[in-house]
């Protein structure tokens, strides 16, 4: 059986989300034990990170500038300008060398025990770059090693990748947790590349892709793993304690924007409410997680008012975020979302102009139903935010 490294490197992480406990690598794990394989993860999107590829030196010296350029009423001042374009530089160096740096230490850690493969979850812009600098370094220290790669980035990309870099030996496209096993066969000699669906890769230099397999039923996700000897980096104050649920994945709609149909596809697919408190009860039990969050980008209302109902006949304590959409969001349920934790709801509003609603943003929803359903989701004790496009 196969061992494998999976590793995440999202830059710096400019949102406190790029620190919340990744649900894509405890799947992949939890999909690769259920067939009899090992992993582990190195998550490098924690605290420590972020301290080292943002030295004290420069938010210091950066603060003051902050606060000198929010108090000008006029054009900001020359050498205020000239400051923050040399700090920039200054910290653009620094984080070039730290990536550097983390590169090394992976290579002096794989010495060790070489897995079968490493697998990346592609970010974007440096998450990108520091990923692909990372790859190149194994690759040159381990020349059999077999690179994989997935991921947002991947998904969205696809074989304009190796347009880039001819560093991974596969990337993933379809859903990963599909694919894992697979890879891990092909690392071991079990499997050919073109006989793995989902996957985009290079022979003899002509890139080949290979068609993905039907989306995947939630119900049949294995358990993700999340055990400290596997994810380290769950010890300590190193992630924020929040955990992640896949309770849906695909979009139906076709607001004119938005990427998510042509990464999860347009049929929506939904967890069963009792998996999902399975779910819940379980990270609560094993690891005192009472804070979660839903993944999808539009959990249907149903669905949330499906899994309060779940949570309040179980007695669970817990809170939780999720995204929604105005077209299935029932004022009627907050009230029972808000009683079994739903603490804020994020939706996607674009326009406060109707015709522009309709028109560019095809949304499919009418301003009124929106305001009703915001002032629910606030008398119900919910934090509300909408997202705007300008």
């Amino acid at each position: 059986m196969a061992h494998g490294i999976l590793i995440s490197f999202a830059g710096y992480p400019y949102t406190p989300s790029s620190l919340t406990l990744d649900n894509g690598l405890a799947n992949l794990a939890g999909a690769l034990a259920a067939e009899g394989h090992s992993a582990h993860i190195i998550d490098l999107n924690t605290v420590s990170t972020m301290r080292r590829l943002f030295p004290e030196a420069v938010a210091n010296a950066i603060k003051p500038l902050v606060g000198r350029l929010m108090n000008e009423s006029g054009p900001p001042p020359a050498d205020a300008m000239a400051q923050l374009a040399a700090l920039q530089a200054q910290l653009a160096a620094h984080q070039e060398q730290e990536i550097d740096a983390i590169a090394s230490e992976l290579v002096a850690r794989l010495r060790g025990a070489v897995p079968d493969f490493v697998g990346f979850k592609l970010w974007n812009g440096d998450g990108f770059t520091g990923s692909v600098h990372m790859a190149r370094r194994l690759k040159k220290a381990f020349p059999g090693l077999k690179v994989y790669a997935g991921g947002p980035q991947a998904s969205w990309f696809r074989d304009a990748i190796y347009s880039y870099t001819d560093v991974f030996d596969a990337i993933c496209y379809g859903e990963g947790e599909a694919v894992i096993a697979q890879l891990a066969a092909h690392a071991t000699g079990g499997k050919r590349l073109e006989e793995i669906p989902g996957i985009i890769f290079q022979d003899n230099g002509r890139v080949q892709t290979v068609p993905r397999d039907e989306y995947l039923d939630l119900a049949s996700l294995a358990d993700p793993v999340y055990d400290e000897d596997v994810y380290p980096a769950l010890a300590g104050d190193e992630k924020i304690k929040m955990y992640i649920l896949d309770e849906s994945r695909g979009c139906p709609y076709r607001c004119g924007f938005c990427a998510h149909p042509l990464e999860s596809g347009n049929r929506l697919r939904t967890r069963p409410p009792s998996l999902l408190a399975d779910d819940i009860q379980r990270m609560w039990q094993a690891h005192g997680i009472k804070v979660f969050r839903f993944s999808g980008s539009s959990t249907p209302g149903a669905l949330m008012a499906a899994v309060a109902e779940e949570l309040a006949s179980r007695k669970l304590d817990v809170e939780f975020a999720s995204f929604g959409h105005f077209r299935t969001a029932d004022p009627q349920h907050f009230d029972k979302l808000a009683g079994a934790g739903l603490r804020a709801i994020f939706f996607g509003l674009e326009t406060g102009c109707q015709a522009i609603l309709d028109k560019a943003v095809r949304k499919g929803v009418d301003l009124g139903r929106i305001k009703e359903t915001v002032q629910a989701a606030q008398q119900a004790g919910i934090f509300v935010v909408v997202s705007m496009i300008v």
